[in-house]
């Protein structure tokens, strides 16, 4: 939501921009000029809050991947555990019933 926020404001401005330079009185040259700079500022800009959200979103996909890894090895480690105490068991029983 933020970086939504982000990129709805700095379109604004550069929407602002270009019409307050459309109005201005200059030369058609220099105004296609700044409605140019400024495309490419806002250009820039999104393309860096993207960068951005790409970055938080690889972290948080990877944190949770290990996350996962994570709970995979203990429920191993937990099945394994409860097979050798079933094996345990089975063994005591058959002991008991010889």
């Amino acid at each position: 939501m933020k970086v939504n926020n982000t990129v709805l404001v700095l379109g604004g401005v550069v929407v602002g921009a270009a019409l307050g330079v459309l109005f201005a009185p200059k030369k058609g040259s220099e105004t296609r000029k700044e409605i140019a700079d400024g495309t490419r500022d806002l250009a820039n800009s999104v393309k860096d809050n993207v960068d951005q959200v790409m970055n938080e979103v690889s972290n948080k996909f990877n944190s949770l991947k290990e996350e996962g890894k994570e709970l995979i090895a203990k429920g191993k480690e937990k099945i394994n555990t409860a097979s050798r105490i079933a094996n345990d068991a089975k063994k005591e029983a058959k002991e008991e019933l010889v």
